[in-house]
Order: structure tokens, then sequence, then C-alpha cells
């Protein structure tokens, strides 16, 4: 025998005197209850430490015109890898081990003071 569809469960509900739909509303928010008090709960065991990127933002205004159009990884002070191509600046941060290399597309001065108007 197959399982009846939503629609006919929904169905077979509307059929119901209002004392029965108050009794499957009933069953069911007892039923949710239920779920919500044995569902894992997943918390954070470990605060996650937001990097402070001061120092690869002096990097970048200090050296950002060099590498105008180009993306650039960066561990601090440090540059990690330059190229045109994203694909290839991930790779290099990733091969040097730096998993939290900053890694951005690097604009020129004056593409940042053009507003459009």
């Amino acid at each position: 025998m197959s399982q009846p569809t939503l629609e006919e469960v929904l169905a077979g509900i509307d059929a119901l005197s209002p004392q029965d739909r108050r009794q499957v509303r009933s069953a069911l928010k007892e039923d949710s209850s239920k779920l919500a008090t044995t569902a894992p709960v997943h918390r954070a065991t470990q605060a996650v430490p937001v990097k402070d990127m001061i120092r690869e933002a002096a990097w970048l205004e200090q050296h950002g015109e060099e590498y105008a159009g180009q993306w650039v990884a960066l561990d601090g002070e440090r540059l990690v890898a330059s190229s045109t191509n994203a694909k290839d600046v991930f790779a290099a941060a990733k091969a040097a081990g730096v998993a939290d290399a900053l890694i951005v597309r690097v604009g020129s001065r004056e593409a940042l003071s053009f507003a459009g108007f």
C-alpha cells in the first residue's frame, strides 16, 4: 500500500470536523516540540579570531600602484604572489601555506576617484 500524498492528507484534514482539526493541530504541535527538543544543537566550540588587516592595508597604500590591475596575495606586509590571473594567486598562496592571506584585485587610484557623475 502506498503512502498518501500531501494533497490527500490536506484534503482529509479539510474534511474533518472542527474538533478533529483541533486535535490534529495539537498533535502536530506536540510532535514539532519533540523535534525541537531532540534535534542536535550545533555550537561553535572555539572562537575564530578575526585577522587584523592593518599591515595589508598599509602595504596596499604604499605599493598598490605598482600592482594596479593585478591580483595580489598578502600576508601582513609580505607579498606572497601577484598575477593578472586570480586562480594563480590563490594557488600560490595555498602552496606557500598562507591559509589566511588577503587576496584582492588592486585598482588604480584614478579608478577609485571616479564617481561616475
